[in-house]
């Protein structure tokens, strides 16, 4: 009796050790933000964080969460030239309008076009929920972006964001 308890048992470890096992890759995937589990790359780290901090500030702002101040000191972390002139100036003509406050958003893939030294293009697929007045919406862009290194800087900007 004792030995068919024993093969019973050993029967459902041999079963699911592999299943633990694979999901726990699958987690150690997910929180490094990859789906290969393999740690992003360096450049995809970048434009991850650049892309992340654009979209917090913004959020930030428009959802009363920070001052156009604060808001504006975390783009100028982000962002340079145009890209940062327009969304300042975007911030000060739509807030208090009805746009839809970011409730998530996942940076699902990032595909680079160039790599280069001082330069960054690549598409950012981004999958956004958000609140609008009449209820959540969810849904996925791809977003192209380019970031650069700027007056000899050793950290990269978005200089455009579409």
């Amino acid at each position: 009796m004792k030995e068919k308890r024993m093969r019973k048992y050993r029967l459902v470890l041999q079963r699911l050790v592999p299943f633990l096992f694979a999901a726990a890759a699958i987690f150690a995937a997910v929180l490094l933000g990859t789906s290969s589990g393999l740690a992003c790359s360096r450049e995809e780290t970048v434009v991850r964080n650049l892309v992340s901090l654009r979209i917090d500030a913004m959020n930030g702002y428009f959802s009363s969460q920070m001052s156009y101040k604060e808001a504006g000191e975390l783009l100028k972390e982000a962002e340079a030239d145009t890209l940062l002139q327009e969304d300042l100036k975007q911030m000060r003509e739509f807030f208090r309008t009805d746009i839809g406050k970011v409730e998530t958003f996942d940076i699902q893939n990032i595909t680079f076009s160039v790599q280069e030294e001082d330069m960054l293009c690549a598409v950012v697929e981004i999958c956004w929920r958000t609140e609008e007045l009449d209820g959540s919406d969810c849904f996925t862009v791809s977003h192209s972006v380019i970031c650069e290194k700027k007056n000899g800087e050793d950290d990269f900007k978005l200089v455009h964001f579409f």
